[in-house]
């Protein structure tokens, strides 16, 4: 999962998720991907994620409480992060919200230049997540404000990140023979579990019986010009493949904002481990473990229980592109709400 948040969950195949490396690392270019290992491994976990330790700092904010929605190993499964806390009634309480609003400040006054596009574009994510939770529980207006104006910041940061096409990480789709295809419903489950800061693309596979759905989520940023624009950025890939009435496989890998330092976006999608809960369309998760579990089959069944009618959301031959115009309209609004919090 991405470290704190998911709407996806699979079973992984070892066989899968070495061959999705493979390609996943090539990022937009034929070659493999150079990782340097002084950035992403040989560095203390604490100091891996941006490497400036404003940003790392406020990252890496710990709660002093069970995680609300998801912890995944990919960059430190121990440690709730508060950043990423969903639920008002723990994010909201007095001692954490001055945690946060510390960390906030010294974040305020750095430059951003030395980070790549594709971490500006997560970071902006990942803030916009955090204002987005406080102001739709109408809490700390003042740190909200602090959120909003480091986004729009960020936003000024950001230009021609924009793309037309899904994200690179979709060439491994592609070569298993999957096709993109539109979808039943304007906005999917999982992109009102995010806020709408991704938008998911469903693409599918019918060969000889067996039928192979996959989503893949594509991150939303806020540009120069405050425009809301698809990037490169791939939060995650889930891909489910029927292979009987009652018989469900898949793959999943994630964001890991530890490697975005280290090669093409794509390179920084990782197979995770564990998961708490997986969520709804609120603050509430629809399914709570209560203690990080290894993903299984008995898991997918929580999202995907009528295997033999849809393993996932229902795909049409709309053209996926009609999607975007309907979820661009919805986040214009949300970009208002910044505007006016970002001037408190």
């Amino acid at each position: 999962m991405p470290p704190y948040e998911s709407g996806l969950c699979v079973v992984p195949l070892a066989r899968h998720v070495l061959w999705w490396l493979a390609l996943l690392g090539c990022g937009t270019s034929a070659a493999p991907a150079t990782l340097d290992p002084s950035a992403c491994d040989a560095a203390p976990r604490s100091d891996r994620t941006y490497g400036v330790p404003a940003i790392d700092a406020l990252v890496a904010l710990p709660t002093d409480t069970e995680p609300a929605l998801v912890v995944s190993s990919i960059d430190d499964p121990r440690v709730p992060r508060l950043l990423f806390e969903t639920d008002p009634e723990v994010l909201g309480t007095p001692e954490h919200l001055a945690r946060l609003a510390r960390a906030l400040d010294p974040v305020e006054g750095v430059s951003f230049d030395e980070l790549p596009v594709a971490a500006r574009v997560v970071l902006q994510n990942d803030l916009w997540g955090a204002f987005q939770h406080l102001e739709d529980a109408s809490i700390a207006p003042a740190i909200a404000g602090q959120l909003a104006r480091i986004v729009l910041r960020l936003a000024a940061t950001l230009r021609d990140v924009g793309v037309d096409a899904a994200p690179s990480a979709t060439r491994a789709l592609r070569a298993r023979g999957l096709i993109e295809r539109g979808s039943e419903l304007a906005s999917l489950q999982h992109e009102r579990a995010y806020g709408l800061r991704r938008a998911f693309r469903v693409l599918e596979r019918v060969d000889e019986g067996l039928l192979e759905r996959a989503l893949i989520s594509q991150l939303v940023a806020i540009d120069a010009e405050h425009s809301v624009v698809l990037t490169d950025v791939a939060g995650e890939i889930e891909s489910l493949v029927q292979t009987g009435p009652d018989e469900l496989e898949g793959d999943l890998l994630e964001l890991s904002r530890a490697r975005l330092r280290c090669g093409p976006p794509a390179a920084a999608l990782m197979p995770p481990e564990q998961v708490v809960a997986i969520p709804g369309l609120s603050s509430r998760p629809i399914f709570s473990l209560g203690a990080p579990a290894a993903l299984d089959r008995g898991l997918c069944m929580h999202c995907h229980e009528h295997v033999a009618d849809t393993p996932m959301s229902l795909p049409t031959s709309r053209p996926w592109a009609s999607r975007w115009p309907a979820l661009r309209t919805q986040l214009e609004v949300e970009v208002a709400r910044l505007r006016e919090a970002s001037a408190r």
